[in-house]
């Protein structure tokens, strides 16, 4: 899973680091408590915020408190106010996620990683708890998986564009809101299914531009690619800046989308993801293109 979906804690209060970490340790039990114990390997950051942003749109507090206990550190007990329906719809939509991945990656593989990833979607599909969740959770499960199917049918054609692609992410994001158990009437408004579209399309704009430079080298799929002229000898300069010039231009339709939404709790941490978040997200990115510019000018005696 992606990863770019964090808060930065620099510009958070305490309570809210606290309030955080218990959202994020809320998932990773309801991961363990619905999906098995295994399932926690498959935490996402992005699902993380999906389970706060969707907690956000219920008016009335419909949580219970709920020890947690960590895998990793078992003597130390964490008390957490959680909605438990959001959390079982949410720690399955991570999980489903996650599967989807791995069979994205089979069938982007070669030799033992192709086997690898065979034997861990083979194990992950068959798990009785997941077989169990699928039927209450089908409808969602259908719309996820079509939007990955046709985002990846979009990526296998080679000439598809950041447009078509990116909006295939944004209404991935659009129909797990939709498809949200209980969620109020007044949460399923313009305001959020636009702001849930454009983030969408900021993670998939993110993802790529992330990618760029292994993409350009092994030739695979990248939709900041399709922008290029053709005998463009600088391939990965033109396109990182690009990319930089789309992310902060959707950086500022974000923020200013976030500020649109009717929140009724976490609105300190939603805030501070979409604005330095985001932020950081992007730098953190770039930084890491601008090495691998430099290393391949130096390979390339420039």
């Amino acid at each position: 899973m992606f990863g770019y979906l964090k808060p930065y804690n620099e510009e958070l209060k305490q309570k809210h680091i606290r309030e955080y970490k218990q959202m994020y340790c809320g998932l990773c039990y309801g991961l363990r408590k619905n999906l098995g114990g295994v399932s926690s390997s498959l935490l996402s950051n992005e699902c993380t915020f999906l389970f706060i942003f969707l907690d956000s749109l219920f008016k009335d507090d419909v949580s219970a408190k709920t020890a947690l206990r960590c895998p990793i550190n078992p003597f130390q007990k964490t008390n957490a106010n959680l909605n438990q329906e959001l959390l079982s719809y949410v720690s399955f939509i991570n999980y489903h996620l996650a599967l989807l991945s791995i069979r994205d990656h089979y069938f982007d593989s070669k030799h033992v990683k192709r086997w690898i990833y065979k034997l861990c979607y083979s194990y992950l599909r068959s798990r009785r708890r997941y077989k169990k969740l699928l039927p209450i959770y089908a409808k969602a499960a259908e719309r996820i998986t079509s939007a990955c199917d046709n985002l990846n049918l979009l990526e296998t054609k080679k000439d598809s564009t950041y447009d078509e692609c990116s909006q295939q992410m944004g209404q991935l994001l659009v129909d797990i809101i939709i498809e949200c158990p209980n969620l109020p009437v007044g949460a399923l408004s313009t305001s959020v299914f636009t702001f849930a579209r454009h983030l969408g399309m900021w993670v998939y704009l993110i993802d790529s531009y992330d990618d760029l430079e292994k993409d350009i080298k092994i030739g695979d799929f990248n939709p900041l690619c399709s922008f290029l002229s053709q005998g463009d000898a600088d391939a990965l300069k033109t396109c990182a800046q690009l990319g930089e010039l789309m992310l902060n231009l959707m950086y500022s339709n974000l923020c200013s989308l976030a500020g649109t939404i009717p929140y009724y709790r976490h609105r300190e941490i939603i805030e501070n993801i979409i604005v330095f978040g985001t932020s950081q997200a992007a730098s953190a990115a770039k930084r890491k293109l601008e090495r691998k510019d430099k290393k391949h000018g130096k390979d390339t005696g420039k």
